[in-house]
C-alpha cells in the first residue's frame, strides 16, 4: 500500500495546483480590474504571468531540493507541451486572426532566439550559472514593459474602458483571501509535486529529468490548456494565442 501512497501524494498535488491556480488566477484579475489597470494590460502580463505560476514554483521547488534536472525538465517540458499540443488544439479547432501581426511575430522571434541562445548555451557549458538566469528575469522584465507599452500604443481606447466590479468590504476580503489561499496551494502542491515524483522516478528507475519532461510539465500546463479551452468557446482564441507566446 504504501509504494502506491506516492502516486496518489503525486496525484493530489497536482489537483491542488490546478484549482488553487484557478483561485489565483481569478483573484490576481480581480484586483487588477479593481484598482483600475486596464484589460489590455491584464492580458498581456498578468494572465500569463499567473499561468505559469505552476511551473516557475515547480521548478524553484525542485531547485531548493536540489534536483536540478526536474526543474529543467518542468521548464522545458512545459514549453514544449505548450507550444505543441495547446497551440495546435487551438490552430486545429478554430482559426485566430492575428490582428497584430508586425507584433506577433517580433515576439515570437525574440523568444526562439531566446530559446535558442539558452540552448547553445546549455550545449557548451551543461549548465545555466546565475548571472544567466539574471540575465533572463531581466529579459522577462523588458519583454513585459515592451507588450505594455505597445499595448498602451495601439490600444489606447481599449485601456481606457475598465470594467466595473464589486469593490464591497466582503468582497474585497473573500478576493483576498482567495488570492492568498491560491498561492499558498500552489506552493504546497508543488511540494507535493515534486517530492512524490521524485520517489516515483526512483521506484521506476528513470531519472527526474524525464519525470519533469512529461507528468509534471503537463501538469502544470493545465492552467494554459483550460484558458485555451475557454478562449475557443467565448470566440476570443487570441487570447490563447497570446498566453502560450
Amino acid at each position: 500500500m504504501e509504494q502506491y501512497l506516492c502516486y496518489l501524494l503525486f496525484a493530489l498535488g497536482l489537483v491542488i495546483i490546478i484549482k488553487a491556480s484557478d483561485f489565483f488566477v481569478d483573484s490576481a484579475i480581480w484586483v487588477a480590474r479593481a484598482t483600475g489597470i486596464p484589460d489590455i494590460i491584464v492580458g498581456a502580463t498578468l494572465v500569463s504571468l499567473c499561468t505559469t505560476l505552476p511551473e516557475a514554483v515547480v521548478s524553484s521547488t525542485s531547485a531548493a531540493h536540489d534536483l536540478p534536472e526536474m526543474a529543467f525538465g518542468n521548464a522545458f517540458g512545459s514549453i514544449v507541451f505548450n507550444t505543441t499540443f495547446i497551440l495546435g488544439i487551438t490552430f486545429l479547432f478554430s482559426r485566430p486572426p492575428v490582428t497584430d501581426r508586425d507584433t506577433f511575430v517580433k515576439n515570437t522571434f525574440f523568444l526562439l532566439l531566446l530559446a535558442a541562445g539558452t540552448g547553445v548555451l546549455l550545449f557548451i557549458r551543461h549548465e545555466i550559472s546565475r548571472a544567466a538566469g539574471l540575465a533572463l528575469l531581466f529579459i522577462l522584465v523588458l519583454y513585459l514593459i515592451m507588450n505594455v507599452v505597445s499595448a498602451k500604443k495601439n490600444n489606447r481606447r481599449a485601456a481606457q474602458r475598465v470594467e466595473r466590479v464589486d469593490t464591497s468590504r466582503g468582497t474585497v476580503v473573500k478576493k483576498l483571501l482567495l488570492l492568498a489561499l491560491g498561492a499558498a496551494g500552489v506552493i504546497f502542491g508543488s511540494n507535493l509535486l515534486v517530492d512524490n515524483g521524485t520517489l516515483i522516478a526512483k521506484s521506476l528507475g528513470v531519472s527526474e529529468l524525464i519525470i519533469g519532461l512529461t507528468i509534471t510539465a503537463v501538469g502544470t500546463s493545465l492552467p494554459e490548456l483550460v484558458t485555451a479551452i475557454q478562449s475557443m468557446i467565448k470566440k476570443a482564441q487570441n487570447l490563447s494565442v497570446g498566453n502560450i507566446i
